[in-house]
């Protein structure tokens, strides 16, 4: 039996604005990941520590924001470009910091280290979710992300 012929998707990368093309160029300039990066720290506690309904609602904002799905490329014409990518499980990662001592300066120690990452521009998911968990009722989530794909009014709309 024959597959029917599905049609090419047309390449669906858009110039970036002024602002962004700027934080994407002072990145690649600078040769430090941590320019232009972001970090959300956001703790937790009580009923809103729940890592299952934090995980489907990064899910419900992947599939809803497209800026959560943005990629950065070298276009064909040698300008970069942005891409909207399909859905994907959101990048979350988890770790148990219960009994971490000195949590303050391990957490801060933490951000320090994140931030030196940077992030993939390339990749839809190149953003990062990390859910400490601190005991039963609590916990810290950080989101850490490129400025370059969500500004201060588009995050906070997200959250």
């Amino acid at each position: 039996m024959s597959q029917p012929d599905t049609p090419m998707l047309p390449d669906l990368g858009f110039a970036l604005t002024p602002v962004q093309a700027g934080m994407i160029y002072e990145v690649l300039a600078s040769n430090d990941p941590s320019v232009n990066l972001e970090q959300v720290v956001i703790h937790l506690d009580d009923d809103r520590c729940d890592e299952a309904a934090m995980r489907a609602a990064w899910a419900a904002a992947i599939a809803r924001h497209p800026a959560l799905r943005l990629t950065f490329r070298q276009g064909a014409a040698g300008r970069m470009e942005q891409r909207v990518e399909p859905a994907f499980a959101p990048p979350m990662r988890v770790e148990d910091w219960t009994d971490r001592p000195a949590l303050e300066a391990a957490l801060a120690r933490f951000l320090q280290d994140d931030r030196a990452q940077g992030v993939d521009l390339a990749k839809s998911d190149g953003w990062r979710l990390l859910w400490l968990r601190h005991g039963p009722r609590r916990a810290t989530l950080i989101w850490t992300f490129s400025h370059a794909s969500l500004d201060g009014r588009s995050f906070r709309q997200i959250l």
